[in-house]
Order: C-alpha cells, then structure tokens, then sequence
C-alpha cells in the first residue's frame, strides 16, 4: 500500500488537489502561493477526510485497561494469599491441611481465569491497533 500523498483543500470548493498546484482544478481559485511539500502535513484518506483516532484510543484503553487490572489482581491476590496464610495453621498435621491447599489451589486458580477474561482481550485489542512499525 503507498503512503498517502500530502495535497491542499481549496478554501472556496473543498476540493483536494495536489500541494504544489497553483490553480484549483474545479473552480478555478488561484492560490496565493504555492510550496514545496512541507516537511509536517495533515494527513486525510483517500476520500478527503482525516483518518480516525480511534484505534489509537482504543489501543491506549486496553494498554491501561490491562495494566490496571493486572495491579488490581494481583493486588487482590496477595491479599488472598495473606489471609489463607493467617488460617492455614489451624488445619496442620491432619486431612483438613489436605483440604485447605485444595481450596486454595482452586481459588488462586479462579482468580488467574478471571484475571485472564479481562486481561486477554485487552492484550488482542492492544496487539491489533497498535500503530503499524512499532
């Protein structure tokens, strides 16, 4: 695909044209001056108008979004983690230590899929909108 190439807007008609052109070809408009292309531009799409932000905003959203819930898990879980610890104690040498690692086992492991079903499409989102070359 080419990049796009930098062109002017005729302030009387709106019609693109190319940034070096002296006349606008629709209505005619002289143009006060005209330049070589600049070294910053806007940059429009094929039909005239500037391209969306939106996967930029979306990309920094699930960056932030995944961050932020990914600090929130784990903080939840060492909380977790330090509370089972505090009542762990009770249940040594017999076959409720058996159960309370089980229960534990699973609670950490529900607390990695909820962390997963936020933080994966968040991870997608990111990894598909972000800017080409980076």
């Amino acid at each position: 695909m080419q990049s796009p190439q930098p062109f002017k807007v005729c302030p009387q008609c709106q019609q693109p044209t190319v940034i070096d052109a002296a006349v606008c070809q629709r209505c005619g408009r002289v143009y006060r001056s005209t330049a070589p292309i600049p070294q910053v531009t806007q940059t429009f799409t094929a039909d005239g108008r500037k391209p969306s932000t939106l996967p930029l905003f979306a990309n920094w959203c699930a960056k932030w979004g995944a961050v932020g819930w990914s600090v929130l898990c784990l903080a939840g879980l060492l909380y977790g983690m330090n509370r089972a610890g505090q009542h762990i104690d009770q249940y040594r040498g017999g076959p409720g230590e058996t159960g309370a690692s089980i229960g534990i086992a699973i609670g950490i492991g529900m607390w990695a899929f909820i962390w997963l079903a936020v933080a994966g499409p968040c991870a997608v989102v990111y990894f598909l909108t972000r800017p080409r070359g980076s």
